[in-house]
């Protein structure tokens, strides 16, 4: 089992191609606390496209002036001030920012270093969305304090300090930040944000990419890896503390990708989940499920978190009476879903405990699935290893690889699986109309899709859909200048437009298509009325007009 600490997220976002290489070493380097030559790691002169230097952005700062660019349409810098400027404050109702002034780092090396950092109130961030921020995000990450000026030290990094002497907190309170170059976070330290008002993230107009950094950036060399910390208590004795993380590693990577020597552990949902990718090589990755699961059951505790594309849906596992006999309930060590030509070589996905019992690794019922395939093609999975799961790999039409079949003395072992291609093969259902009189369904598989019949109205109707609001981007090419030097690039405009839908003459409701994968449930049904598309018009980005058809939804 993996002993790694996770901790917070390091953004870094990319204007232009963002090459980011890390050592994935299994062996960690542990923090010391012995002294070490100085050795600042100063920012990079890339980052600081207005202002030129983090000395020349403190300096202006201090004057209670900030140099700001990235203003739509406008590729010029203006000088605003930074104490007048109208700025989003922090929530009152987060405790984090009322302990700003109590707290002292004492080994940085003098009283003056400054451990909380606001990016707002501090470093003159505008957290309104207009300008670019990523010159006050990197000199909060990067200076000695906010009253640094002309002064030799900056933050060090990899060859100076630790977490207890020159670790900082950067706080994000609510608001947009715009991003229009990489923002750099430094070793040992946490990028937090306000959990009642969310900071958000706005790209430039020229904005190519971004990068999310997610392994250990507290370790020198990038080596630790994305696992929800469950090991490192301060307290022996507390056993079963419980502590939540939404998710694990997305990999969206049209390719060609690399990942070797990784291990994600200990988030509710998934581990790992490849969804829409392409051209995926993971080497010798390693999954734990969450030990308190099945109880609170996935996806609490955020079921009000907003989903992403193919996130595990797990409404459809039942409600066992003992949580011992609850084996849907956990979250997926691997799914490779709606992807192409993904090769895995060696994986251990395990599953250790029932709700901190591990009574079922004896009986090697722990679970009933941990690794999934489904949409996918030109996928290949070697010696994969799992503990205590009953089918260790599902794929499409409810087709399963056995645990009892593959136990090689503690863990199962398969060396080669090749999942079937493509998605469920789904049994069709049309049902009679005699469904409106006798409202009971029966089918002679567990897995089937209903047709709903047309529900009559008896006569001629006229239904009149309200407008259909949507937003449509377009885009022309540009010459900027970066840096001094002039580059093309696509700019893009987004524009919201609301589309009169036209009245729809009927004398019968059609229903959408319902799709039942478990056994006897009550069944609701959703009126469903195909509208016409519509056809709209927009700038063809040449100072003339084009054409584009937009699809509607079904109404209502």
């Amino acid at each position: 089992m993996a002993a790694l600490l996770a901790l917070f997220l390091t953004l870094l976002v990319a204007h232009g191609n963002l090459v980011l290489a890390a050592n994935t070493s299994p062996l960690r380097g542990r923090n010391t606390t012995k002294p070490a030559a100085y050795d600042p790691r100063l920012a990079p002169v890339h980052l600081w496209a207005y202002s030129g230097s983090l000395d020349t952005y403190l300096s202006n700062l201090k004057r209670g002036v900030v140099l700001r660019g990235g203003f739509d349409g406008f590729n010029k810098t203006k000088v605003t001030s930074f104490k007048s400027a109208a700025r989003k404050r922090q929530s009152s109702d987060f405790w984090l920012s009322s302990l700003r002034p109590l707290g002292k780092q004492p080994h940085a090396g003098d009283g003056n270093y400054q451990f909380f950092r606001n990016v707002v109130e501090d470093f003159g961030a505008d957290n309104s969305g207009e300008t670019d921020a990523t010159e006050a995000l990197n000199a909060a990450s990067a200076s000695w304090n906010k009253d640094s000026v002309g002064d030799a030290r900056t933050r060090c990094g990899e060859k100076c300090g630790n977490t207890f002497s020159q670790g900082a907190i950067v706080y994000f309170p609510g608001g947009t930040y715009k991003i229009c170059t990489p923002v750099i976070q430094y070793y040992y330290t946490q990028f937090v944000g306000d959990p009642n008002d969310m900071p958000i993230i706005k790209g430039c107009n020229d904005f190519q990419g971004i990068a999310l950094f997610d392994v250990d950036p507290y370790i020198p060399g990038a080596s630790g890896q994305p696992a929800v910390s469950i090991y490192n208590q301060p307290d022996s004795s507390s056993t079963q503390i419980s502590i939540f993380a939404a998710r694990g590693t997305l990999i969206e990577s049209k390719g060609p990708s690399w990942f070797h020597g990784g291990g994600s552990e200990h988030a509710i949902l998934y581990n790992y989940l490849i969804s829409g990718a392409k051209s995926v090589f993971m080497g010798h990755i390693q999954t734990e499920s969450p030990y308190y699961q099945p109880k609170p059951r996935p996806p609490a505790p955020f079921q009000a978190a907003a989903s992403f594309p193919n996130d595990p849906d797990f409404s459809h596992c039942e409600i066992a009476a003992e949580v011992w006999d609850d084996w849907c309930n956990y979250a997926w060590g691997l799914q490779i879903i709606d992807s192409e030509d993904i090769m895995i070589h060696s994986a251990g996905l395990y599953s250790f405990f029932n709700e901190y019992y591990q009574d079922c690794i004896l009986t090697n019922n722990c679970r009933d699935r941990i690794l999934e395939v489904k949409g996918s093609k030109g996928v290949v999975i070697y010696n994969r290893f799992t503990v205590a799961t009953i089918n260790i790999a599902s794929g499409i039409d409810n087709t399963n690889v056995p645990q009892s079949d593959n136990q090689r003395g503690s863990t199962t072992e398969v060396s080669v699986w090749v999942p079937l291609e493509g998605d469920d093969h789904v049994n069709m259902v049309w049902v009679d109309t005699e469904v409106w009189d006798a409202p009971t369904v029966s089918c002679p598989s567990q897995s089937y899709m209903l047709v709903i019949p047309t529900s009559s109205l008896g006569s001629s109707t006229t239904i009149q859909p309200s407008s259909y609001t949507t937003s449509l981007e377009y885009g022309e090419f540009d010459t900027i200048t970066i840096g001094g030097v002039q580059t093309t690039v696509f700019v893009t405009t987004t524009t919201t437009l609301t589309i009169s839908v036209p009245s729809i003459v009927t004398d019968g409701i059609p229903f959408s298509n319902v799709n039942v994968s478990t056994g006897a449930i009550p069944i609701t049904i959703f009126p469903s009325v195909n509208l016409p598309p519509a056809v709209v018009t927009l700038p063809n980005g040449e100072g003339g007009q084009t054409s584009r058809t937009v699809a509607l939804p079904p109404w209502p």
